[in-house]
């Protein structure tokens, strides 16, 4: 794990010349880890992977919402003259998820296991995490009458590193 300090920076930052990425998680998708893909930017990868029997990749496109908020950095005392290095990240994504009543067994399964995952945003883009994450869905009711219930999922994961991002193949745009 020693490399992960010792990497050089491969060129510049490169600045968004104009307009504005937007947000909102609008899909999910969920990767069995031991069926990885290997171009989650291939459509052809998750039609088969969603059609094949057994099954090893799902996607929700209809009735997602979410966000993923910055990762929380995980510290440790430094050496020498360094007071403290990073040597992690806790990472989070929310979303809300419709369709409550037909989706119980389901949901209970995907709790069971840890997935690969892919989040679509509205920019056109997805977030690829390619390391195992926990996929918890839990059934969120308000007491408002005129709220909506649906599933409120939370996904973690931990790595030093950020997400990949890939252009949203078609099988995961809504």
């Amino acid at each position: 794990m020693a490399d992960i300090f010792c990497e050089s920076l491969d060129g510049d930052f490169t600045p968004l010349e104009c307009g504005t990425e937007t947000g909102r998680i609008i899909a999910l998708g969920l990767v069995d880890p031991d069926n990885a893909l290997t171009d989650p930017s291939d459509d052809s990868e998750w039609v088969s992977s969603t059609g094949s029997s057994p099954q090893t990749a799902w996607v929700i496109t209809e009735g997602v919402r979410g966000e993923m908020p910055r990762a929380t950095d995980t510290e440790e005392d430094g050496f020498g003259l360094v007071s403290t290095e990073v040597s992690g990240a806790d990472h989070s994504a929310t979303l809300q998820v419709k369709g409550l009543a037909d989706n119980v067994a389901w949901t209970n399964k995907v709790n069971k296991n840890k997935w690969y995952v892919a989040l679509p945003y509205s920019a056109g883009q997805m977030f690829y995490i390619d390391v195992p994450c926990t996929v918890t869905f839990r059934p969120a009711v308000q007491q408002d009458l005129k709220s909506s219930a649906f599933w409120e999922v939370t996904i973690k994961w931990s790595s030093i590193n950020n997400p990949d991002i890939y252009d949203t193949p078609v099988t995961l745009q809504p």
